[in-house]
């Protein structure tokens, strides 16, 4: 239990609540990399210290070295730099020891390695293709040494035998690289599978609000037919633009005056919504309630009103809530009308 505590405290070195999920995907993986190869170092500085190729052992120390380097870069959120600097400190730690071992141990096979790391942990293909094309350079020039230049060290013919557990660790590095990122962009889908489902509930449960507020503002607006009853050949285009609308019209009839409203409040959806409905509720106090029947008088109940609700003094930086209304009364008896607006014309 205590081991899997400290590698999952390796694994998940550098995230932080922050840190963007595609990063942390790359973190995992090169933290495990990273920690892997430091392992493989221990066994090649064992192997080196009971031979006595001393400075392969300190080629090697460094190479550890850099592990804890990467390891201290990327707990300081310092990824990219980490990612960066593995590439390079690998290609020079390889190449040293294709010059002290040559062929014998086949270390430069672990540059094949590179080309699947770069696409893990670079966005950037042109940083992909540019060190895989670097990698393949090194493979190859490593290849030509080893096969035209004397190796440092003699190596006796049973140590050749090393070169199998290079191709192995090679072949698992490419298989955990791999094998780990998938499992992190399975985890990653899911992530985004349970958020998805949060999001739809919770936009199901505002849409589903939002709409009974539509019922409710249906409800204080005229219905086209009601309209109608007013005036006979008329019809009402009303197109809200957020399901609730910020835009009103009403009408009501009294003592033979017939008074017509068009509001355009400020914002939409709710807010509109919530300012059509205080408009609406207003002039019905305004008009039937409190028998105010000029329609500049009506505005100017309606625009204190509305001051008043809002709270507004007139101060810098507050909210400017509020709407523009065309209001016209109709004589039915003398067939006159009137009007009046709030920075809106007649039509």
């Amino acid at each position: 239990m205590w081991l899997k505590t400290i590698l999952n405290k390796i694994a998940n070195t550098g995230i932080y609540d922050n840190t963007p999920f595609d990063v942390r995907n790359k973190l995992r993986v090169f933290n495990n990399a990273n920690f892997v190869i430091f392992g493989i170092n221990i066994f090649y500085i064992s192997i080196g210290l009971v031979q006595h190729f001393y400075l392969a052992v300190w080629v090697t120390a460094y190479s550890m070295a850099s592990c804890v380097v990467c390891y201290f870069l990327v707990k300081a959120n310092k990824y990219k730099i980490a990612f960066h600097y593995t590439v390079w400190y690998g290609g020079a730690f390889l190449s040293a020891f294709s010059i002290l071992f040559g062929g014998a141990n086949n270390s430069y096979y672990y540059f094949l390695f590179v080309p699947v790391a770069c696409n893990i942990l670079f966005d950037k293909l042109s940083v992909t293709i540019g060190y895989a094309v670097l990698s393949t350079a090194f493979m190859i020039a490593n290849i030509h040494y080893v096969e035209n230049y004397a190796p440092v060290y003699d190596v006796k013919e049973w140590m050749r035998l090393f070169s199998y557990p290079n191709l192995v660790f090679a072949t698992l590095l490419i298989f955990m690289g791999v094998r780990l990122f998938k499992e992190e962009n399975k985890k990653y889908a899911l992530k985004i599978e349970e958020q998805k489902k949060v999001l739809e509930e919770k936009n199901k449960e505002i849409t589903d609000s939002i709409n009974y507020a539509k019922k409710i503002q249906s409800a204080l607006i005229p219905s086209e037919s009601e309209f109608n009853a007013h005036f006979k050949e008329s019809f009402v285009l009303f197109r809200p633009k957020d399901i609730v609308s910020g835009d009103f019209y009403w009408a009501v009839k009294m003592n033979n005056k017939l008074f017509y409203v068009t509001g355009d409040c400020t914002g939409h959806g709710v807010p509109g919504g919530f300012m059509t409905m205080l408009g609406i509720s207003y002039l019905d106090e305004i008009i039937t309630e409190k028998n105010i029947t000029e329609p500049a008088e009506i505005l100017n109940a309606l625009r204190d009103r509305l001051i008043h609700t809002l709270k507004q003094t007139g101060t810098a930086g507050e909210n400017k809530d509020g709407m523009d209304v065309v209001l016209c009364r109709l004589d039915l008896n003398t067939k006159t009308l009137c009007y009046a607006g709030a920075n809106n014309s007649l039509y």
